[in-house]
C-alpha cells in the first residue's frame, strides 16, 4: 500500500505553507495523503517521491497548481452563518440611512476573500438585490477571489445541487435561481452572476490593483494560518479595505491582535481605524 512518509509530508507541509501561508498538521496527514493520491493518479506517478521532485521543478509548475487545488479545503454553502447575514442586512440600512443625508456617497465595494465554489458572494449579491429599493442608483461591486483555479471554475458556472443550497429562504430560491441543463443541478440567474467579479488571487500577495473595500468577507480561513501567515494576510487585507470599512471572520476566527489598524466590534467582526 503506497503510504507518505514522514520527510515527504514535511516536505510537502512546507510547499503548501510557502505558497499560500497554511499550516497542515501531521493529524492531517491522512486527509493529505489521500488528496495527493488523486493527483498522482491523474500524472500517472507512482510515488510520492516522484511527485514531490515533479512539483519542486521548474518543469512542474502547472502542476504544482493543481496540486494546491486539491488539498485546499473548499466545503461552505449558502447563508452559511446566519447572523453575520442578519448583521448585513442592518448594515445595509445604516449605509442607506447616510447616504440620504450625504454622509457617504451611494457605493459599496464588498471582497468576498477565499469564496471557494461561490456559495458566500452570491448569498451576498442576494441579500443586496433584496435590498435594490434603499441601494437604488448605487455602485454595487462584488469581488471573489480564491487560491483554487478549480473552485472558481465552479463558481462562475453556477451551478449548484444538494446540502450547499438548504439554507436559502424557498422564496430567495425561486427568485434567483433556474433549472440547469444539468440534471439535478440549480443554477444561479444572470442578474445574480453579472454583480459578481470572479479572480484567482493568493492571500499572502497584495491586490493589484489595489482596491479600497467596504465590506470584507474572510471567514474560516485564518484557522489554518499560523501567527505569521494571519499577521501577512490581515495586512494585505487592512490594505485594500476603505477608512471604516468592515472584516467578516468566522464564527471560530480571532486576529488575535495581528492587525493593529483592525478594531474588534464582535467576536468574529472587526473595523478598519479611521483615517
Amino acid at each position: 500500500m503506497l503510504e507518505l512518509n514522514d520527510i515527504e509530508m514535511a516536505e510537502f507541509q512546507a510547499i503548501i505553507y510557502r505558497i499560500s501561508g497554511m499550516r497542515i498538521n501531521e493529524t492531517k496527514k491522512i486527509l493529505l495523503s489521500s488528496r495527493l493520491l488523486r493527483r498522482l493518479r491523474a500524472t500517472g506517478i507512482a510515488t510520492y517521491g516522484e511527485y514531490l521532485k515533479l512539483v519542486q521543478s521548474i518543469a512542474g509548475k502547472a502542476e504544482l497548481d493543481a496540486m494546491m487545488d486539491a488539498v485546499t479545503t473548499n466545503e461552505t454553502f449558502f447563508f452559511r452563518h446566519d447572523n453575520h447575514f442578519a448583521w448585513m442586512e442592518a448594515y445595509l440600512k445604516d449605509l442607506s440611512s447616510q447616504a440620504m443625508k450625504g454622509l457617504r456617497p451611494k457605493k459599496l465595494h464588498i471582497w468576498s476573500a477565499a469564496c471557494s465554489t461561490g456559495e458566500e458572494p452570491y448569498s451576498i449579491a442576494m441579500m443586496l438585490l433584496d435590498n435594490k429599493l434603499i441601494l437604488n442608483g448605487w455602485e454595487l461591486k462584488i469581488l471573489a477571489t480564491d487560491i483554487c483555479s478549480t473552485v472558481l471554475e465552479t463558481a462562475r458556472k453556477g451551478r449548484y445541487q444538494g446540502r450547499t443550497l438548504e439554507q436559502i429562504p424557498l422564496k430567495k430560491l425561486k427568485r434567483y435561481f433556474k433549472d440547469s441543463a444539468e440534471t439535478g443541478f440549480l443554477e444561479v440567474k444572470p442578474e445574480l452572476m453579472e454583480m459578481v467579479e470572479f479572480r484567482k488571487h493568493n492571500l499572502m500577495q497584495q491586490m493589484i490593483p489595489l482596491r479600497r473595500f467596504d465590506l470584507v468577507f474572510l471567514r474560516n480561513v485564518l484557522i489554518y494560518f499560523d501567527k505569521e501567515s494571519k499577521t501577512k494576510a490581515l495586512d494585505r487585507i487592512s490594505e485594500s479595505m476603505a477608512s471604516e470599512g468592515y472584516l467578516v471572520l468566522g464564527v471560530a476566527e480571532d486576529t488575535l491582535g495581528c492587525c493593529k489598524s483592525l478594531k474588534k466590534i464582535q467576536s468574529w467582526l472587526y473595523q478598519k481605524e479611521a483615517g
